[in-house]
């Protein structure tokens, strides 16, 4: 019984990611994806990655909030007095599936509804007869019931208040999509808002289009999900941003963003076939070691200065300033491949961009510089 409802969770988790044949299909995907596509593989998954990096931003309560609203159910059941261990159990089950669900106002009314009433009734009683109530609940205990009453009520609020913005511009915008454990594609194009398993549908979504012949691939670490892509033997992996990593690199990457010893990583194959998608374990491996690459800084310094479309030049009667740029973590992306270079010096010509908007005539020298683990740019300019 217990490993069939683990298989049904898990089933659940993967279709959070998974395009469906009316994602794949629609017509704005197939627009976008003409409009990304250019004359090598190179340009294409950049401006893939390039263009969600512009165009979406990401949804910080959809990320976290769901794993709050875990925590306030679970304190909720825990704190509630006189109730068998069995129960609770089956009522944090409920909870689970309710919340994979992601119907938060099935969630939500009736706890509300059902605590105020609990508090109702238990502080009556205290107030009544408060040596009768030490016997069925504390005053510690009513206070904490309170302080999670006011968890689900103010998460609501603050929603409400935040996104009434957004529902302006976009009318058909629902805040309980917040909550929503799968958002099909076009929404995430029309609030252009998004969590990793949403960037993920939405470049698997595109590279179907683009790539009808490749292998996609879904990877998974613990509480992430990017996509990759196989071309010439090699999978490269799309996350969200700007540079495309290898998949070795990609996994040393996250390693040591979350500081772990050892990195479980799951692959996953994804085959789109008469309407139909299905995905396929192809490994499962856990990673130790960190490998620092060596960058090739005279590459990248060579390949920055042609996407900025800039020249060195010499001057004598003005003194040059050095802006500094630290790009943290950046060294463990890189790999010596043509793709990757391409899209880190696009990276970073964006970043340059951001800094000096299109006013690069002052810039008389870039340089591209490893300190460790993370890549510093040097610009010069008059």
């Amino acid at each position: 019984m217990f490993p069939r409802i683990m298989h049904t969770i898990r089933t659940l988790d993967k279709r959070q990611y998974l395009p469906s044949e009316k994602d794949i299909e629609r017509k704005d995907i197939k627009e976008l994806s003409y409009i990304l596509k250019e004359d090598s593989d190179v340009k294409t998954l950049t401006n893939i990655l390039e263009w969600q990096e512009r165009n979406i931003r990401y949804w910080d309560e959809r990320g976290y909030l769901h794993a709050l609203f875990w925590i306030i159910a679970i304190m909720l059941i825990l704190f509630i007095p006189k109730l068998e261990l069995q129960i609770k159990g089956i009522l944090i089950l409920v909870i689970v599936v309710i919340l994979y669900a992601g119907n938060i106002y099935l969630y939500l009314l009736p706890q509300i509804i059902l605590l105020s009433w609990l508090l109702f009734v238990l502080w009556s009683i205290y107030i009544t007869n408060p040596l009768v109530s030490i016997q069925i609940v504390s005053l510690g205990q009513i206070i904490v019931l309170a302080v999670i009453l006011g968890g689900l009520i103010s998460p609501i609020i603050y929603l409400w208040v935040k996104y009434r913005t957004i529902k302006y511009y976009s009318p058909h915008f629902k805040l309980s999509d917040t909550f929503e454990t799968s958002l099909p594609v076009e929404k995430i194009l029309s609030y252009r808002l998004a969590v990793c398993r949403d960037y993920a549908k939405l470049t698997a979504a595109l590279l179907f289009n683009l790539y009808p012949e490749n292998e996609i691939y879904f990877i998974e670490i613990p509480n992430h999900v990017a996509t990759g892509i196989k071309i010439r033997d090699k999978i490269y992996v799309l996350d969200q941003k700007l540079p495309i990593t290898s998949l070795d690199q990609w996994i040393h990457y996250w390693k040591s963003r979350l500081n772990k010893k050892a990195l479980e990583v799951t692959i996953l194959k994804a085959v789109y076939q008469k309407g139909k998608i299905k995905i396929e374990k192809v490994d499962q491996k856990k990673v130790k070691n960190l490998n620092i690459p060596t960058v090739d800084v005279n590459s990248l310094n060579r390949k920055l200065p042609e996407e900025l479309g800039i020249e060195e030049t010499t001057t004598s009667n003005k003194v040059e300033k050095i802006k500094s740029i630290r790009l943290k973590d950046m060294a463990l992306k890189y790999e010596k491949d043509e793709i990757v270079e391409y899209s880190m010096a696009r990276a970073f010509k964006n970043k340059i961009l951001n800094e000096f908007c299109e006013n690069t005539k002052k810039i008389t020298k870039i340089e591209v510089q490893q300190d460790g683990k993370d890549i510093v740019l040097s610009i010069f300019y008059i």
